[in-house]
């Protein structure tokens, strides 16, 4: 389960002790995504599997469902950031200090066009295609789903790691979101539509930030 933690959070970690951005977690990630689908794809051939089997079955009507998703995901999304600035924060999370960073023209297009699609894909592959199941096989549905979200949640941490309240909101906001997208899971069995959903809103939440911040 630290598959995505480690990796992560020493990247944060790193970033940190050479005083560079955290916004190059972006490129960081990319890196992690390949590595969890590489491990993913050989603990899938130990079961006599293919790593495509974790996204099947597909069909077209998905896609509508996975547009569905994202809405849900979205609007759930307020509620848990809310909750997530009032444990941290105890109300709305400071204005930041420090000035923006520069992005590259490069990262900020890289941000754009392909973190979110190998974020949806290695998160729901391993988190809800992978993990959920076989966890709830030894410990049945619901703690399987909360472990998963935690986890989930924790490997967000390289994300903000240097700020214990960023933090603090950060894993309560991913936690609750994770609960969301096992929910949807146990409702649809597939992770089709959560691939399109977390993509969709990695896109606008995460990748057209940051391309704007590269184009500004």
């Amino acid at each position: 389960m630290s598959l995505r933690l480690v990796p992560l959070l020493a990247a944060g970690a790193a970033l940190l002790a050479t005083h560079q951005s955290l916004i190059w977690t972006n490129l960081a990630v990319i890196a992690v995504d390949i590595l969890t689908l590489v491990v993913l794809a050989r603990l899938m051939r130990a079961e006599g599997k293919r790593l495509v089997d974790l996204y099947r079955p597909f069909a077209l009507k998905d896609i509508a469902w996975g547009l569905l998703c994202f809405v849900i995901v979205w609007v759930a999304w307020l509620p848990a950031t809310f909750i997530g600035n009032l444990v941290a924060h105890h109300g709305a999370p400071p204005a930041p200090t420090s000035s923006m960073p520069e992005v590259p023209l490069w990262l900020g297009i890289l941000a754009l066009t392909v973190m979110p699609m190998t974020i949806a894909v290695a998160e729901e592959g391993l988190y809800r295609g992978y993990l959920q199941s076989r966890v709830a096989g030894r410990l049945s549905l619901v703690p399987s789903i909360l472990l998963v979200s935690l986890v989930f949640g924790l490997q967000h941490i390289g994300f903000t790691v240097g700020d214990p309240h960023a933090t603090l909101a950060k894993v309560i906001t991913t936690f609750l979101a994770g609960l969301v997208f096992s929910g949807l899971m146990v409702w649809h069995r597939t992770t089709s539509p959560l691939v399109i959903a977390h993509w969709l809103f990695d896109l606008l939440g995460l990748g057209l930030p940051v391309f704007f911040l590269a184009l500004s």
